[in-house]
């Protein structure tokens, strides 16, 4: 558990969901303004920076963080680093993760619980966690 303000404190496997949804919601932002870019027309117009580098900048840290944290804790090729980038970064379904790694139903649950508990401590400790901190401050330790 992670001490968060006024005494209140947050499981790792808590910042992971948290994380994970926004991380979900940073990619269908950005693929949705992709699929309406005119790529005739890019070359005619400025570019102004928004919050699509913010967004992408985000999806791409949890990713790192998280193939990180899994291969210093279980080496280059576990099964917990596939799983992770199968079932949270490509977003595959549960029954379409299992099959790609021929995990049963007890082996998957228990890679996903470790897969939660280890990448979420990663997560709070590289500045990830909490998310809203992350778009409003320039002080996430990947920064410093």
């Amino acid at each position: 558990m992670s001490q968060i303000g006024a005494g209140l404190e947050v499981s790792p496997e808590k910042v992971f969901d948290n994380c994970h949804t926004r991380f979900l919601e940073c990619k269908a932002i950005l693929e949705a303004k992709i699929g309406v870019i005119d790529p005739a027309g890019s070359c005619r117009s400025l570019w102004r920076p928004d919050r699509s580098a913010r967004l992408a900048e985000y999806a791409a840290d949890f990713a790192i963080v998280g193939r990180k944290a899994l291969r210093k804790t279980f080496g280059d090729d576990c099964v917990e680093a596939r799983l992770f980038h199968h079932r949270f970064v490509d977003d595959f379904t549960v029954r379409e993760a299992k099959a790609a790694l021929n995990l049963g139903n007890a082996s998957y649950r228990q890679h996903e619980n470790t897969i939660r508990r280890v990448v979420g401590a990663a997560l709070l400790a590289e500045g990830l966690w909490p998310v809203g901190s992350y778009f409003t401050e320039r002080g996430r330790k990947t920064e410093q």
